[in-house]
């Protein structure tokens, strides 16, 4: 990516990331959260020519524990033993990438589970909206987890 971005007529605005930003099952606590930015995201991207380029994100599917579980021992997946436990684990997935701040111009951008993403360039008056839905929240894995609970 570095490369290929380096080599483009055109700096990018944005760089539109959705879905599936860290396999196989996302991250798995707040204490691991950094150190998978790092290796996943800050030194795979880390080129001059989009380090400092803001990136616009939703989640995917594995973000939300691929196919396994939502809940967490640690940094480790577990079983959801409640359907309360099972719905603080879908928003612990979401809140520790869109609480995350990159350390390179807070370029990491996840702003809800459905968002709008506006770029502007001033210089010709163009804009254009971003529509961003994240569609993986519970219907993916934690409706089978759910009625796994209820049996």
């Amino acid at each position: 990516m570095n490369t290929e971005a380096g080599n483009a007529a055109v700096k990018p605005k944005v760089i539109i990331g959705h879905g599936d930003n860290f396999y196989w099952t996302g991250i798995n606590s707040l204490e691991g959260r950094d150190s998978r930015f790092a290796t996943t995201f800050e030194e795979k991207f880390s080129g001059n020519n989009i380090k400092t380029i803001p990136w616009v994100n939703v989640l995917g599917n594995h973000d939300y524990g691929g196919a396994s579980y939502v809940c967490n021992q640690g940094d480790n997946n577990a079983k959801c033993e409640s359907t309360d436990a099972l719905l603080q684990g879908l928003d612990n997935k979401f809140k520790w990438q869109s609480e995350y701040t990159s350390p390179n111009d807070n370029r990491w951008n996840l702003d809800d589970h459905f968002y709008v993403h506006r770029i502007e360039d001033p210089a010709t008056g163009v804009s254009i909206d971003i529509f961003n839905v994240d569609t993986n929240d519970a219907d993916i894995h934690g409706a089978m987890q759910i009625l796994l609970l209820w049996r």
